[in-house]
């Protein structure tokens, strides 16, 4: 009994895992692993308790909401760009729990494919429009507020810790550094001008490698993400249009 009981926990944990994943790829957001496997974790032994004769009570409505709060929590936090990606993870695991209720019957599954199909649609397309996100970015104390582009085929990571890399354009690397664009051509001869640069290798289509200098900013805002903020600065301005001076990667 016992051992069934491990599988189901591990079943349950290994579908919470995914779908919380699913709910933020789906969003081009990033989300922690261990975040991922907690919320998992307490999704797993719920549903499991609820198979456990004397505990049936806990699969009531009541419960399953409180279950989802705690699942939502842990995997996504409680800042205000926690609220879609919890949004979808509800909307999937509703959907999954309609179809896994169904007993075969094809109508209700059908309604539920349907719905989240609708859905996702929606959320799709409201990702799509919305390509610009506000990016703020400290050094001492200077302070630049520009617009971003996620861009999902951004894939710059910093080789050493493997994150993902947020360009900006020339102007505002002087801007916040005082670094010219012939500067910050010319890379490694730039090294030590600063505390804190480093270079950070790149390969653009058509383009041999290269090679970009880079900062941590300490204090910066991604959308609704504040944190900490691995820089690298290009040696052009991105748009010459002015419609926006960074480089955003999917999962930023």
């Amino acid at each position: 009994m016992r051992g069934y009981l491990i599988l189901a926990v591990f079943l349950q944990m290994l579908v919470d895992f995914l779908l919380i994943l699913a709910s933020k790829r789906m969003l081009s957001e990033f989300i922690h692993p261990v975040r991922a496997v907690l919320g998992a974790l307490v999704g797993g032994i719920y549903c499991t308790a609820c198979l456990i004769p004397g505990l049936g009570f806990l699969g009531g409505r009541l419960w399953y909401l409180v279950s989802l709060g705690i699942i939502c929590l842990l995997s996504f936090g409680t800042d205000r760009g926690s609220v879609k990606p919890a949004g979808v993870y509800c909307l999937l695991r509703f959907v999954l729990d309609g179809l896994a209720g169904a007993e075969g019957k094809v109508q209700t599954m059908l309604w539920a494919a349907l719905f989240c199909g609708i859905c996702l649609t929606g959320i799709y397309g409201s990702r799509q429009k919305r390509r610009l996100l506000p990016v703020e970015l400290c050094w001492g104390e200077k302070k630049a507020k520009l617009q971003g582009l996620v861009d999902t085929g951004h894939s710059l990571r910093d080789p050493v810790t493997g994150r993902e890399v947020l360009i900006v354009g020339a102007d505002v690397a002087q801007a916040l550094t005082g670094l010219s664009a012939q500067q910050l051509a010319n890379p490694v001869a730039c090294m030590g001008k600063l505390p804190g640069l480093r270079l950070i290798p790149y390969q653009s289509v058509g383009q041999p490698r290269g090679l970009l200098l880079a900062m941590q900013m300490q204090d910066g805002r991604i959308g609704n993400r504040r944190g900490k903020v691995l820089v690298a600065f290009a040696p052009q301005v991105l748009d010459e249009t002015g419609k926006f001076q960074a480089l955003i990667g999917g999962n930023l």
